[in-house]
């Protein structure tokens, strides 16, 4: 974030265009977005998308669309993210790009299409899009392809053929070093396996899903994800354990490690290490770092 901040403070300071300010206002809403925050992110990125298209510059005028599509379908609505991102295909479309990993917006299009229940144009617009990631062997296209499959034969019914899909996805996943995109395949994944009434294999995915989801502090798919682990009936999991960060976490500040320290030993947010914490207080039914310690004597929650 701080990194996209700057870029668009030196555009404004240096009065460098429109061209260097929208891509300025793209960053922080790319970030902003993934966070889940959804004020800033919406308003860099119109912020943005005013400044291309008073410029006529369609190819960021196609980023600053699929800001607002992706953060649209983050939360959950679908219509909102089609009107954005079926603009951005159709510039796309239009400018005649061939490689499917340039703009990587056509996987959030077939998202929302199948939210909408609009199936078949869903499907016209994956096929293609999986012809070129295999044409050009690239690795996200085909694991995000196989993805919106899974989703597609989910929409019809087909959930066999859906965690078929999803297996293929996982495949191309293994050499894509993409640790959201992988969450949000997980998080497809445990949705077919709840429905299917494999609870064990749906928790498992989505546990893993949340990890990433909560890792990164993507706030919104994280909360998607326990909204989806919510619908799973039976037995859920016992409120005091811990999941495999809150474990490293509380191991760590067991250990007297600051906030700071386990973030950088994590490689995490020092935000996010603060809402594991208030999770881990929540389900030890404790207040402080002394209690976590006289808890975890040895400073391992496994031990």
């Amino acid at each position: 974030m701080e990194h996209a901040r700057e870029s668009r403070a030196a555009a404004e300071r240096l009065r460098m265009g429109a061209w260097m300010l929208s891509e300025g206002h793209f960053a922080v809403g790319l970030v902003e977005a993934h966070l889940g925050r959804a004020d800033p992110a919406r308003l860099a990125a119109l912020e943005g998308l005013r400044f291309t298209e008073a410029a006529g510059e369609i190819l960021l005028q196609i980023l600053n669309l699929a800001v607002l599509g992706f953060l649209e379908l983050s939360l959950g609505r679908p219509a909102e993210a089609d009107a954005f991102l079926s603009r951005a295909v159709e510039l796309e479309q239009a400018m005649g790009v061939r490689e499917p990993a340039y703009f990587r917006i056509v996987p959030d299009e077939i998202e929302a299409l199948v939210g909408l229940g609009r199936l078949d144009e869903a499907e016209a617009l994956l096929a293609p899009f999986e012809d070129a990631g295999r044409r050009l062997d690239r690795a996200w296209a085909m694991a995000t392809g196989a993805r919106c499959r899974a989703l597609v034969f989910a929409a019809r019914g087909d959930l066999q053929a859906a965690s078929d899909a999803a297996d293929e996805a996982f495949l191309h996943h293994g050499r894509l070093p993409l640790p959201f995109e992988l969450g949000r395949t997980l998080l497809v994944t445990g949705t077919v396996q709840r429905r299917a009434k494999r609870k064990r294999e749906a928790r498992d995915m989505l546990t893993q899903a949340l990890e990433i989801f909560e890792g990164l502090g993507a706030a919104a798919w994280s909360e998607r994800t326990r909204a989806e682990l919510a619908r799973i009936g039976g037995r859920a999991a016992s409120s005091v354990d811990l999941t495999p960060t809150e474990a490293r976490v509380a191991e760590l500040v067991a250990a007297g490690s600051t906030n700071r320290e386990a973030a950088d030993a994590l490689f995490v947010s020092v935000h996010t290490v603060e809402a594991n914490l208030k999770r881990i207080y929540r389900k030890l039914g404790i207040r402080s770092r002394t209690e976590l310690a006289s808890k975890f004597p040895s400073g391992s929650p496994g031990s």
